[in-house]
């Protein structure tokens, strides 16, 4: 399915259209046998919803497989978000795509620990972070991100970098080539 918009354009004009959207799932929901799942570009996201009831079985099973960072191709009309669901955080919160067709592009793993968490993804261990360094070297999805990443990055590789020392001060092990909350040659 070819793209019709990118992620972020879907606003309160289009809502009676029907779109394609392409993009990484930034996060699946399961609320009351009805699947909410953002669809991420380089842009920003969107949110589709695959309802049981207006889908057949197959969809809706492979949508409910879907894990984080998996590439989709989803087709839906966008529609007002119920009064309550409205998100005020991202530019297309107050709309949704009601997914009518899903084509899997690309099926994702499950992550070793989520790319978005950047703060927690530098406190994992360091045999984990170096072998799945390639996940370090993704672009945050927004500037914001990059901004909030990088003021919180430094709070936690101090905090990290201590601790890592002090367990190794006491248990007498060598100081490593890296620094694992940054992977950066020290």
């Amino acid at each position: 399915m070819k793209r019709t918009h990118h992620c972020n354009e879907i606003r309160e004009e289009h809502i009676g259209q029907v779109v394609t959207l392409n993009g990484w799932v930034h996060s699946n929901r399961d609320l009351g046998g009805v699947l909410f799942i953002d669809v991420r570009d380089r842009e920003g996201r969107t949110q589709a919803v695959f309802d049981p009831s207006d889908l057949p079985t197959d969809l809706f099973e492979t949508a409910s497989r879907l894990h984080s960072e998996s590439v989709i191709s989803v087709t839906g009309k966008i529609r007002v978000r119920p009064e309550g669901t409205k998100n005020q955080k991202i530019d297309t919160g107050l709309v949704e795509v009601v997914a009518e067709q899903l084509e899997v592009l690309n099926h994702a793993d499950v992550l070793p620990f989520s790319i978005e968490a950047r703060r927690i993804a530098t406190l994992v261990s360091c045999t984990l972070s170096t072998k799945v360094t390639w996940l370090s070297a993704l672009p945050p999805t927004s500037a914001a991100n990059a901004a909030a990443s990088s003021s919180s990055r430094s709070t936690t590789q101090s905090a990290s970098t201590l601790a890592l020392s002090a367990a190794r001060a006491s248990s007498g092990a060598p100081r490593a080539a890296t620094n694992c909350a940054s992977q950066e040659p020290r």
